[in-house]
């Protein structure tokens, strides 16, 4: 009877901890696919989307329980990478900019077919300042690898944390 106690107590932490790190998933939904995003942004580096698409798959395949499949699955993630920009901010007197961005923008579909009012649309756009002095090529990398964090992370939440 002790045995069986402890079982169940055993059993009701486990299942504390996984609703207390937010994530929101029903039991009838267990697969998921990712289309590889497309690369619609111009002067956007090759395979970025690829990389894009391998990090939200990462992110799904260690912080979830869901299983990929790409026949029939539960949910489904498609979209495309719509800009990749290079803008000057904080001019000077001499009109010389002391500072860049490069904007990300992913526009993300949600496919939920366990409930399709689950499913959505949305547009998620990140940014990294650099100085004006930096070659965006010596800082692409870690550029990139910031703002697919951020957006990935808002794409999660927004998929199984509802937030």
């Amino acid at each position: 009877m002790l045995n069986k106690f402890f079982l169940l107590l055993l059993i009701l932490i486990f299942q504390a901890c996984y609703s207390l790190n937010g994530i929101s998933i029903p039991d009838n939904v267990n697969t998921y696919y990712i289309e590889t995003f497309k690369l619609k942004a111009q002067n956007a580096p090759p395979l970025i989307n690829q990389i894009f698409t391998e990090k939200l798959k990462n992110k799904i395949n260690t912080q979830t329980k869901l299983v990929a499949n790409d026949n029939s699955p539960d949910i489904e993630f498609r979209g495309e990478i719509s800009t990749y920009a290079i803008e000057a901010l904080a001019p000077t007197r001499d009109q010389e900019s002391t500072l860049n961005r490069l904007r990300v923008s992913i526009n993300v579909e949600y496919i939920n077919s366990k409930d399709e009012k689950g499913s959505w649309k949305q547009t998620f756009s990140q940014n990294f300042d650099f100085s004006a002095d930096q070659d965006l090529l010596s800082i692409q990398d870690q550029a990139i690898a910031e703002i697919y964090d951020q957006i990935i992370e808002q794409i999660f939440n927004k998929s199984f944390a509802n937030w």
